[in-house]
């Protein structure tokens, strides 16, 4: 603006220059050219000097009524101009305050050019005392970069960056987005915080009822554990003991934990079809006849028909269906083979005949502990997957077997 003024001050400045040293020049010439009488002479030089007089102060009054004009126009734009810059400000001010999420701008030295009223509520401090502070000192209050914040690595931001922080007893949602100059290099970074301690607090809620309702899903599995051993007083006990075994043997061979939650449950639960099956066979003290087989052989059928509905137990069928399936195929329900067989069941096979092996029941006594480990090591890799069976024995000490 004043460059521009500048340069129409010397326009005029030199066009006046010019126009009246062209009107002294032409008007002296033709003075002198025309007029020889000295005292007319001395009286038109005196009426040019008026003239001269009168034209300067008329072309001076135009050019100072014009500029004065503008110059008047111009301080009323201004004067809207920063009004309506104030406006805005205003506004931006309240829209910026008007939100519960702490924002403020900050620049690549993590100071703080502007900042809402969340922000400084935040902070314990009014908006302008935090204007030119470190963001880090003012949301931390003093206790430095906290070790998850975005910000220490903006060096490159290119993107937002977000991450969950705890300052206190509450809880932040803090996201940093770049702010860009024209050449895309990072400029400054709007910096916003949300808290989000009432979220936090519903999952913890929710994982405690969640955790609630697993204990109480095992719980209720163990009852109907212990239904079935009550139900068959010849194997009290048996589920208990398999279950513990077969989740130990499966941790040894390097199952992750979440799996061995559902071996655990689907050890308990491996018998849970033999409610559909008739007392008089599953008590008889003799050899079972063809058809009282056919019927026993059904259970794990049963099983799965019983527990397949149930979405929680879905990764634990594997056991109750499988755990009477045999290495070499010639097992059943569904006479599967080799590593056809679920891992789970295949553990939980070895287990479960060297304890009902090594158990009374109605039909014999229980075998030493010596018979039992030789009938696991001779039935490897027809019964039973011979890695297990190796892992078994690995683990089990020869030297307490009874005898």
């Amino acid at each position: 603006m004043k460059q521009e003024h500048s340069g129409i001050t010397s326009r005029i400045t030199l066009y006046y220059f010019v126009l009246a040293n062209l009107y002294i020049y032409v008007s002296d010439q033709l003075l002198f050219m025309y007029v020889t009488d000295p005292a007319i002479l001395v009286r038109w030089q005196t009426y040019k000097g008026w003239i001269y007089i009168a034209v300067t102060t008329l072309l001076l009054y135009i050019l100072l009524k014009t500029q004065i004009k503008k110059l008047l126009s111009e301080v009323e734009e201004r004067k809207k101009a920063e009004a309506a810059e104030r406006a805005s400000a205003i506004h931006w001010q309240k829209t910026f305050d008007a939100s519960a999420d702490a924002i403020c701008l900050v620049d690549r030295s993590k100071k703080i050019l502007r900042a809402n009223a969340a922000l400084a509520n935040l902070a314990g401090q009014d908006v302008e005392e935090i204007i030119g502070k470190n963001c880090c000192d003012t949301v931390h209050k003093g206790e430095g970069e906290f070790p998850d914040c975005p910000l220490p690595d903006t060096g490159n931001l290119q993107s937002r960056e977000e991450t969950e922080v705890q300052i206190e007893d509450r809880w932040y949602h803090i996201s940093i987005d770049p702010v860009m100059d024209e050449k895309n290099r990072l400029q400054n970074m709007v910096h916003i915080m949300r808290d989000i301690t009432q979220r936090k607090q519903m999952e913890a809620n929710l994982q405690q009822v969640n955790q609630d309702l697993l204990q109480a899903y095992d719980a209720t599995i163990e009852g109907w554990s212990r239904a079935l051993d009550l139900r068959d007083h010849d194997t009290e006990g048996h589920s208990k003991r398999v279950t513990e075994e077969t989740v130990y043997l499966a941790a040894v061979h390097g199952v992750p934990e979440p799996e061995l939650v559902h071996i655990r449950r689907g050890a308990l639960l491996h018998d849970i079809g033999k409610v559909g099956i008739p007392d008089s066979i599953l008590h008889k003290t003799g050899k079972l006849n063809p058809n009282e087989w056919k019927i026993m052989r059904e259970h794990p059928k049963l099983a799965y028909d019983l527990l397949a509905p149930i979405d929680y137990l879905q990764q634990a069928l594997e056991i109750p269906y499988c755990h009477h399936e045999k290495w070499d195929g010639s097992g059943y329900p569904r006479g599967l083979k080799g590593e056809e067989i679920p891992l789970a069941a295949r553990i939980f096979a070895v287990i479960d005949v060297f304890d009902a092996l090594t158990s009374d029941r109605p039909y014999r006594p229980a075998w030493n502990r010596k018979a039992a480990l030789k009938h696991i090591l001779n039935e490897s890799g027809r019964h039973f997957d011979p890695q297990i069976v190796k892992l078994f024995l690995e683990l089990v000490d020869p030297g307490r077997d009874g005898t």
